[in-house]
């Protein structure tokens, strides 16, 4: 084979990897855009009970009852402390138990939302996000979703997400269950504080 013709099958060979590698960006580009869609409009989702159970060496248990915007419950907890967050309207505290210290801060809120893509992508650079991951479909806990590993300073972080809602099924630290629309009145009662001491720091 003379030179032009190897250097013709070498231009062939790196345009034919260039394409290869465009097509499957671009369908990693809209993978990532169909989960943002779809998280965008779970991420409007007010009532819903949300537990997330640690992996690995996180401990940290998390619980979360939200009926609407402004009446809620969370619940975080390790062997060593509790913290609970309430809303009902206009009433709000964090209540803390560390090692049997009890004490609750009024007027202060938590956060109630669900785990979704969106906060686990960089939306103003979804083509860099999409052409450094790996994607593929996978069925976790009975639900059809994609498998994405990322390498995050220099760590991989694999997370699951379901394709019908955007939601995080499981991330580097934890595996997420969710129940939309099931919390009643009855979920977030005020949690009981008895033996709780009232703090007014800053």
């Amino acid at each position: 084979m003379d030179k032009k013709k190897i250097i013709i099958a070498l231009i062939v060979v790196v345009l034919l990897i260039v394409a290869i590698f465009t097509v499957i960006t671009i369908r990693k580009v809209s993978v990532f855009n169909n989960l943002l869609e779809k998280a965008s409009e779970t991420d409007k989702t007010t009532n819903f009970h949300m537990i997330v159970n640690p992996t690995g060496q996180n401990r940290q248990k998390m619980e979360v009852w939200s009926k609407d915007e402004t009446h809620y419950l969370v619940k975080m907890a390790t062997e060593d402390w509790e913290t609970i967050f309430y809303q009902n309207g206009e009433e709000s505290f964090r209540a803390t138990n560390v090692r049997g210290q009890k004490q609750v801060k009024k007027n202060e809120m938590g956060r109630a939302s669900l785990l979704t893509f969106t906060q686990e992508v960089d939306q103003s650079n979804v083509w860099k996000e999409a052409m450094g991951a790996t994607v593929r479909s996978i069925e976790f806990h009975n639900k059809n979703g994609y498998e994405i590993k990322r390498k995050m300073d220099g760590v991989e972080n694999t997370i699951i997400v379901e394709k019908a809602t955007g939601l995080v099924l499981k991330n580097i630290s934890s595996e997420i269950s969710y129940e939309i629309g099931t919390v009643t009145d009855a979920d977030v009662q005020k949690p009981d504080l008895t033996g709780y001491t009232e703090i007014n720091e800053q």
